[in-house]
C-alpha cells in the first residue's frame, strides 16, 4: 500500500483543472492505497459547508482523510463550525510530517 499525500491550494471556482484530479485521487483510494488532502490557501474554501463542487464533496464519501490548514481558514474568517463534516483543522506543518514519513507528496 503506498500513501499519498496531495496538496490543493488553487482556487476551486476558478481552477477548472483541480476536478481532474478528484477522481484520479477517489481512484487511488480505492486500489487501496492511503490518501489524505491538504487544503491550503485558496483551496480551503473547499471545505465550507455552503460550497458545492460535487467532484470534492464526493471525496467525503470515501475513505480518505482530509485537512484544512488552520492559518488559511483564519485569513478568510472561516471558523470551524462553518466546515463540512469529516474536515479536520491541522497546521502547515502536516506537510512535513507527511514527507517524513515517506508519503508520496503531490502538490496541485
Amino acid at each position: 500500500m503506498l500513501r499519498y499525500f496531495f496538496v490543493n491550494r488553487q482556487n476551486p471556482f476558478t481552477d477548472n483543472l483541480l476536478q481532474g484530479y478528484f477522481p484520479k485521487i477517489i481512484n487511488l483510494s480505492q486500489q487501496g492505497n492511503s490518501v489524505s488532502i491538504f487544503l491550503l490557501l485558496d483551496g480551503v474554501t473547499l471545505a465550507i459547508k455552503t460550497a458545492q463542487r460535487s467532484c470534492f464533496d464526493e471525496l467525503l464519501t470515501k475513505p480518505i482523510t482530509i485537512y484544512a490548514d488552520a492559518h488559511s481558514l483564519a485569513q478568510r474568517g472561516i471558523i470551524t463550525s462553518e466546515l463540512k463534516p469529516n474536515i479536520q483543522t491541522t497546521e502547515l506543518n502536516t506537510i512535513i510530517h507527511a514527507t517524513l514519513n515517506g508519503d508520496e507528496v503531490i502538490w496541485v
